[in-house]
């Protein structure tokens, strides 16, 4: 995509409606996965790990044909843009709409963290509660090991979520902006500024079939495979 610049009014759009539900999506899943594993409900806990898998699914898929500030190939910062960034060698009054190039290393992270989560729960068994729906197809030695991974794993988890939530607040003591609002809103008000790469969305057809596809391959995972 060609990058293309425009003088901003009070409010730009960021974040498209489908990167928004993706993501609050996901914080609901990954919270009810952790409180139905603390409270052993492994029952509800394959549920939410389902619904994980769908919403990662979807991400993947959103990241290849989605709105502009969700694609991997605009997302992902290259060694001259990180650069750049610590230099500050934008002008001041030029921003780039999206992730800074530091947070989508952070979301990156947080992203191939989340899908490991997942793709050992797929074979874990944890010789109590329940079996990954895929165990089936690895061995025991590998299965064991899936399991340990996804207990580590979590924590790991957990931690890269802590540093993302302690970022969103620094930022907002020292930029005295929230980074919450606009991915509930979508949008982020700015004046005077130039606007690099302005979002452009996706039709509604496109994001409704990309969430059937992303239904329909854990449901079938989880119930046929």
């Amino acid at each position: 995509m060609n990058s293309s610049k425009q003088t901003s009014g009070d409010v730009i759009k960021v974040w498209d409606l489908p990167i928004r539900l993706f993501h609050w999506g996901l914080v609901a899943a990954i919270a009810t996965s952790w409180t139905s594993m603390k409270m052993e409900n492994m029952e509800v806990h394959v549920i939410s790990g389902a619904c994980v898998l769908g919403l990662m699914i979807f991400r993947l898929l959103w990241g290849i044909w989605g709105g502009s500030t969700a694609l991997f190939h605009l997302f992902v910062p290259s060694p001259k843009t990180l650069y750049n960034y610590f230099k500050k060698a934008s002008p001041v009054n030029v921003i780039s709409i999206g992730h800074s190039p530091v947070a989508a290393l952070s979301v990156i992270a947080m992203l191939l963290t989340i899908g490991f989560q997942v793709l050992t729960g797929l074979v874990a068994d944890d010789d109590v509660y329940t079996t990954g729906p895929l165990i089936e197809y690895v061995g025991s030695e590998f299965s064991e090991w899936a399991t340990g991974m996804h207990s580590t794993n979590s924590d790991i988890l957990l931690g890269l979520m802590a540093l993302h939530v302690g970022a969103l607040l620094v930022y907002k003591l020292i930029k005295r902006r929230s980074l919450v609002k606009p991915m509930f809103t979508g949008k982020l008000t700015e004046t005077d500024v130039i606007v690099e790469n302005p979002l452009v969305v996706r039709p509604l057809m496109v994001f409704l079939l990309t969430a059937v596809v992303s239904a329909v391959i854990p449901y079938a995972i989880f119930n046929y495979l």
